[in-house]
Formats: structure tokens, sequence, C-alpha cells
């Protein structure tokens, strides 16, 4: 028997969803909007605060741009193939990120538009030139918001539309439906206190998948922390025996993870660190760089993200993007600040 999924005004809180979707695009330094299946947008365009009323006006047209070459198409289209970048006719790109509750689309994510890997070509703005004027959009505002806007490598944009898609889903979960029968109101399955237990675990588990996959990490894990114990459990991994997983709990202050959790801030681990304190607190001496970092929702613990590397030739690597891991973690503490409060609501 077929499922009764309600559509996107029903499941989803538009309030609380503007106020996730601005923090997203703030941590992120992108634009993002939700539409429907139908293409129409249905949510307030949000942007960085950083970006100037002018440079916006250039996103909006690329997003209308974007839009229109989607409908030539069709967005369901796309859906398979939804990793792929939508390129408008100045340059920019754009991605298509699926809302999904269950096996049935109930709407996207428009994120974009970004630059990726090198700017635009300022030719680009001749073949739109009429449509750009008749909007009071230049030459020289477009080059200038070309220069503006956040550059992606190829790996970081793909990694970031997966974290958000991954936790879209992990939003839309509690929401799947029990009934067949569209004249019963949809129902939560379990209670708001599990609810947020599960979303949390799920998205600590993508940040751990995204990291570890943006990072090219052999070795990873989500430790989460159990307040009524005051230790932290091993919540997600990757690289570590399941025999060891199931095992394996950490107290406040112990090895380099509880060490995180209590000082409250992210450590970079390198093969010649020097302080012999931190160097004996790591238990697997073949590691040549690990990235541990704190995840925390109102200065309150939630868990901790390392991820590390055998080999030498990646340390450096590990070291340079600590600013694009401090970002993935920045979203997924904004997701999960944003989702403790509709549990306490």
């Amino acid at each position: 028997m077929i499922q009764h999924v309600p559509d996107l005004p029903a499941l989803l809180s538009y309030s609380k969803w503007h106020t996730i979707q601005r923090h997203f695009s703030e941590v992120l330094g992108i634009t993002l909007l939700v539409v429907n299946p139908s293409g129409e947008i249905v949510t307030e365009i949000s942007k960085p605060s950083w970006l100037p009323e002018d440079a916006f006006r250039v996103c909006v047209f690329s997003i209308e741009q974007t839009m229109l070459l989607l409908k030539r198409t069709s967005l369901a289209v796309r859906q398979n193939n939804w990793k792929e970048a939508i390129q408008c006719p100045l340059g920019f790109y754009s991605y298509l990120i699926p809302l999904q509750v269950g096996e049935k689309t109930i709407g996207y994510i428009l994120a974009g538009p970004v630059v990726v890997v090198s700017r635009p070509d300022p030719q680009n703005y001749t073949s739109v030139s009429a449509e750009l004027s008749q909007r009071g959009i230049s030459r020289e505002l477009f080059i200038e918001t070309a220069g503006m806007l956040k550059i992606f490598s190829y790996t970081s944009i793909q990694s970031t539309i997966e974290l958000l898609f991954d936790i879209a889903s992990s939003i839309m979960e509690p929401y799947q439906v029990r009934s067949s029968t569209p004249d019963i109101p949809l129902e939560k399955p379990v209670s708001p206190r599990q609810q947020y237990q599960m979303q949390k675990e799920k998205v600590m588990s993508a940040l751990l998948d995204v990291v570890a996959g943006f990072m090219n990490a052999e070795r990873g894990s989500v430790f989460l922390y159990d307040e009524d114990h005051k230790e932290l459990y091993l919540g997600a991994s990757k690289g570590i025996t399941e025999e060891i997983a199931r095992n394996t709990r950490v107290r406040l202050g112990e090895r380099i993870i509880g060490m995180v959790a209590v000082q409250r801030q992210a450590m970079v681990l390198k093969e010649d660190v020097s302080d012999p304190q931190v160097r004996a607190l790591c238990h697997i001496p073949e590691i040549k760089c690990a990235v541990i970092v704190p995840v925390q929702v109102r200065k309150k613990l939630v868990g901790v993200l390392t991820v590390a590397t055998f080999q030498t030739a990646k340390a450096r690597f590990f070291d340079n993007n600590m600013p694009v891991i401090n970002n993935f973690v920045k979203l997924a503490e904004t997701t999960l600040q944003n989702l403790s409060k509709n549990h306490s609501s």
C-alpha cells in the first residue's frame, strides 16, 4: 500500500526552516533557498551577511537564470544526478539538493550561485547584457560580485552539498509517515527526546562521512558525550574494527579525545609533536597527522570528531584545511542547535 506523504508546507514550519536556512547560509557563505517539486520558490532567499545588496541582485539574477534552465527539462530528471552543478549564463554554479521523506521528494534546496575553482570570465556578461542592463546591473558590478563570492575547490563543494543533503535528511526523518491514510494526522514515530537523539547521531555520522571523505582520511570517529555517565562513547567510525567500536568509551580528560572534550579546543596532532603530555596520550603512534575537533551546542559538549592519516604526505593537507573542517563542524553545530530548540519547544 502506498504511504501518504504530505507536501512541503505540511511538513516544514517555514519560520523554523528560515532560521536554519539563514544560519546555513552564513556558515557556508552560500545563497540558499527552497523550491517545491514544480520549481516554485517557497522560502525567502537567504544570503551571507557580508554580501552587499548590489551583489545580491546579481545572485538573484543568477538564481532566476538557473531556474529557467531547470524548468526546460524537469527537476525530477536531475534528482539522480543532484551532485552535478548547474551553470548559469554568467558562469556561476548552483546545486539542486533533494529534500526527501521516505522515497518521495517533497522539494529541493538550491545552493548557489558559487564559484568553483576559478572566477567566471568577464565576457560572460555579454550573453545576457540586455537583461542585466534592465536590472541596473553593470558589467563592473558583475565582475565585482564574481570577485566577492566564495571560491570552492571541486572537492570542498562536493563535500559541502553532501553534508547539506545528509543534514536535510536528518531534519526530515522525524516526519516519516506511519499511516497510509491521508485523513489520519501526521504522527511522529517516537518521543521528542528520542527524535533528537536519533537526529543528533545522524548529523554527527554525516559530519564524519563528509570530513573523512574530504580529507581522504584512513581513520576517523565521532564520539558522543554521555552526560549521565560523564564519558564519551563511539557513535560512528571509519577504519576501526567492529569489536573495538563496541567496547570503546573514553572518560573526560582521558586520551587525546577526552582532553579535547575538556579543553573545548580543536587540535592538530602531528607526527613531530613536541609536547610529551600530548604524545603520551596518543595511543596510536603510527598516525602521522590527526585533527580532533569538539562539537558543541550552546557551550554544551555534544561530542568529538577526529580524522587521521597514516601517510606523511597527507599531513600538510590536513593542517592546511582546518578552516574547511571548522566550517563543516559549524554547520553541524547550527543544525543541532536548531534541532534542540525544536525538541524543547
